[in-house]
């Protein structure tokens, strides 16, 4: 087994193999993701406490003109973080066929890819 840290078998395997550094294409996927990733699970975070303190205000009014605003705005809400939930499933899917497209194997048969 090879490691990152082999240097002269790393240096072989690229100048005389050919063979693509599996480890550079892994740091590579991981940027390309992180930062949608991210993003996303910060605004399902904001989302997530507006929706706690909309549900508070909802039970502490009586009002039914303030509770019927709060209600839309609970749903608008709801909405949105059902489309992030969508939007972050989607990048996991795409991130997933990237990681399989670049996998030197074939994740199913064994075979050689590349």
């Amino acid at each position: 087994m090879v490691s990152d840290g082999a240097k002269a078998l790393i240096k072989l395997a690229l100048s005389q193999l050919g063979a693509p550094s599996v480890a550079d294409l892994f740091h590579s996927r991981r940027a390309l993701g992180q930062p949608l990733g991210s993003a996303i699970g910060r605004q399902f975070s904001q989302l997530k406490k507006q929706h706690s303190q909309l549900s508070e205000q909802l039970t502490k009014t009586s009002r039914s003109a303030k509770r019927a605003e709060i209600q839309g705005i609970l749903e608008q809400v709801f909405l949105q973080q059902q489309r992030l939930q969508e939007d972050l499933r989607t990048d996991h899917q795409s991130l997933h066929a990237i990681t399989q497209t670049i996998h030197p194997f074939n994740i199913t048969t064994g075979d050689w890819q590349l």
